[in-house]
């Protein structure tokens, strides 16, 4: 991914267009995928994860590899991660990895958090996309100090004892 994204729209209280500048999460603000590093921590904590996710590879890890087959193959494994995982306790998972993120320079791209930072201090609306767990987005940004953006990201919902993914949006405080 590469830099920020900055547009122009018009802004509901004047004519004047409103600076927006859109931030990846994942690759942009943190390196690596924040959201499957969750997931592989579920994994390999437990013995059983581990011998579920190895059965299924021969059939899930070649849909990984494949653009068109690549979202099949991440819910099988999301799946077993979140096999057994109670919602407070996957909750208390997430405050805990975007700590840890926030935490460890190597994963924080500094530079792109003074950048989203300063669009902020300017009066720009800013943006976080990401295709990671909104939960997680909105952890790792206020463990890292960030208020006041916009976050569009996936969200697991829960339906009748059972995880779905959705496209979800919080509009800052």
């Amino acid at each position: 991914t590469g830099a920020p994204v900055r547009v122009s729209v018009p802004g509901p209280a004047s004519s004047h267009a409103q600076p927006v500048v859109l931030f990846d999460f994942d690759g942009v603000l943190v390196a690596g995928d924040s959201f499957a590093s969750v997931l592989r921590g579920l994994i390999v904590e437990r013995w059983w994860r581990r011998v579920l996710a190895l059965a299924v590879a021969p059939l899930a890890l070649p849909t990984l590899l494949r653009h068109r087959g690549k979202s099949a193959g991440a819910a099988i494994y999301m799946r077993i991660a979140l096999l057994g995982t109670e919602p407070v306790d996957f909750d208390a998972r997430l405050r805990g990895f975007a700590q840890m993120l926030a935490r460890n320079p190597s994963r924080v791209h500094a530079e792109a958090v003074a950048a989203l930072s300063a669009h902020l201090a300017q009066g720009d609306r800013v943006l976080v996309v990401s295709g990671s767990e909104q939960r997680l987005v909105d952890e790792v940004l206020a463990a890292l100090g960030v208020r006041g953006v916009e976050v569009v990201a996936s969200r697991l919902a829960h339906e009748r004892g059972r995880r779905r993914g959705q496209l979800g949006t919080r509009l800052p405080a």
